[in-house]
């Protein structure tokens, strides 16, 4: 077993292999002991792994209940198998693949966010600030098990690539009882989701952009991030850490910098936390969007 090995990918060897759960399991793999003792107290669940895309297809439509997905975001969790009836496995399904047809980007829901980190493809698109945002997300070990559709699932944690994406307009392509394509922005995960694929539809060379972020720490959660992308037609800026949903403002390419900053200060709605009070908050998404925009523009 590997020295970043997860939770769950521990609870898909112990029923391939039947391990007895009284096995001692190497040190380097104990992260989270306690979630492991909590799932591995409880009955083992079902395991599917389908082999085929059809395969998934045709369980999804037939489950009694929603899977657990072997596959998480970069706040690992094993709450989900302690109480799941079947654990479902993508990996035969090759849906990491990271390619471009016919103009656009296919990034599949189960690539690591290394790999996003190390593809040639997405250096090439928008000054390279999904890789960029892949890189805030985690530490090194954490990002070669944190896969993209992990991370649009959960709800906590690496809140750039969130924002990066809905500036892009990308779209997912979700599997739960039928086959979906959803704008990022306005897609909302449901029970029992699986993501097969984000896609980028449209990107060219006039496509620049940046991001921006402030943290208590240089490679801490962010406490407000901003993704900037211009193109001859607008300007889109996406802003975490001033609402309970990250912020999205659309801009037509003749306001100034300024006035987009103003926009996005005036859309805020800003929760005070022990980080950051709400003044705060829509203080710096206001610097933070300047920012990113003169970063984009100084790129074009």
């Amino acid at each position: 077993m590997g020295e970043y090995l997860s939770n769950l990918s521990i609870l898909v060897l112990l029923k391939k292999n039947k391990f007895n759960l009284t096995t001692n399991i190497p040190h380097a793999t104990m992260s989270y002991p306690a979630q492991l003792c909590e799932v591995m107290t409880g009955p083992m669940p079902n395991y599917h792994s389908p082999a085929t895309m059809e395969d998934l297809v045709e369980y999804m439509a037939e489950r009694g209940v929603s899977p657990a997905l072997v596959t998480h975001g970069v706040r690992i969790t094993s709450r989900q198998f302690a109480e799941a009836g079947t654990v479902l496995d993508l990996s035969k399904l090759q849906l990491d693949e990271i390619k471009i047809e016919s103009n656009i980007v296919h990034i599949g829901g189960q690539a690591v966010l290394q790999d996003l980190i190390e593809s040639p493809h997405l250096q090439k698109i928008a000054n390279g600030i999904l890789p960029q945002a892949c890189s805030f997300a985690a530490h090194l070990g954490l990002r070669h098990v944190s896969t993209l559709g992990g991370v649009i699932l959960s709800t906590e944690g690496a809140a750039e690539i969130r924002l990066v994406l809905m500036a892009l307009d990308a779209s997912v392509v979700v599997l739960n009882t039928a086959i979906n394509t959803l704008s990022l922005s306005e897609y909302r995960p449901r029970n029992g989701d699986v993501v097969l694929e984000v896609l980028i539809n449209r990107w060219d060379e006039n496509y620049h952009g940046a991001l921006t972020r402030v943290a208590r720490t240089p490679l801490d959660e962010a406490i407000v991030a901003v993704a900037a992308l211009i193109n001859p037609e607008g300007q889109r800026v996406a802003v975490s850490g001033v609402g309970e949903e990250p912020l999205f403002v659309s801009a037509n390419a003749t306001l100034t910098v300024e006035e987009v900053a103003e926009k996005v200060m005036a859309e805020a709605r800003p929760v005070a936390d022990y980080r950051g009070s709400a003044e705060y908050r829509r203080a710096m998404a206001g610097v933070l969007t300047k920012r990113a925009l003169q970063a984009a523009h100084g790129r074009n």
